[in-house]
């Protein structure tokens, strides 16, 4: 019987079916008192229970718009940060990722934007969203490529062009930097509208 799935995951299903027998096998051939039998099952159940622990850590992709894993493969990955609603939120995200193209903007919580100064090392272009555009433009375009596309859908379009024109490995991250009340009601809303367009890169 397998015991894990294709993602190398156990089975639970599996797993009982498993040690049902081989408790039947050790009852058959090991003469178990009912107490001792009972407490070796109660170490295997236990054992189910880190299991299903152990999988649950290796499938969590990272809470929702915060630094969220939405694909990751050899050549690129893309975050959902759009919980990022301040400089500083975007700065502990541009601190740990590399070659980043970085998708920014909305409606700015502060002119205070040249805290940003020493987290911009790993920044490869920057396309600017949303409707108040001056600030985060004039801050990145003598520092960095940065383009002005003000929507999210233009913004998820230039990404898909650089992808396709650059081989090397980027980290397309959305973190904003800025509230979303300029062009959505929240920042859930600004989060799930990335998702479906970038679901709709691989259709």
């Amino acid at each position: 019987t397998r015991a894990h799935d294709l993602n190398g995951n156990v089975n639970q299903s599996s797993f009982f079916s498993i040690l049902l027998k081989s408790i039947s096998i050790l009852l058959i051939e090991f003469p178990f008192t009912r107490k001792s039998l009972f407490a070796t099952v109660d170490k295997l159940i236990s054992f189910s229970f880190i299991l299903k622990i152990f999988n649950a850590f290796k499938s969590f992709r990272g809470l929702e718009f915060r630094q969220q894993i939405i694909f990751s493969d050899k050549k690129k990955l893309i975050i959902n940060d759009s919980k990022s609603t301040n400089y500083h939120s975007l700065i502990a995200a541009l601190k740990k990722y590399k070659d980043i193209i970085l998708i920014c903007g909305g409606q700015i919580k502060s002119n205070n934007i040249s805290i940003l100064d020493d987290s911009l090392g790993n920044i490869k272009k920057v396309i600017i969203i949303g409707e108040e555009s001056n600030t985060f433009h004039k801050y990145f375009q003598s520092k960095v490529t940065t383009v002005y596309v003000q929507s999210l859908d233009k913004a998820v379009v230039e990404m898909s062009k650089f992808m396709k024109t650059n081989t090397d490995f980027n980290t397309f991250l959305f973190s904003p930097g800025a509230a979303s009340f300029d062009q959505y009601n929240n920042f859930e809303e600004r989060g799930r509208h990335f998702n479906k367009l970038i679901s709709k890169l691989s259709k």
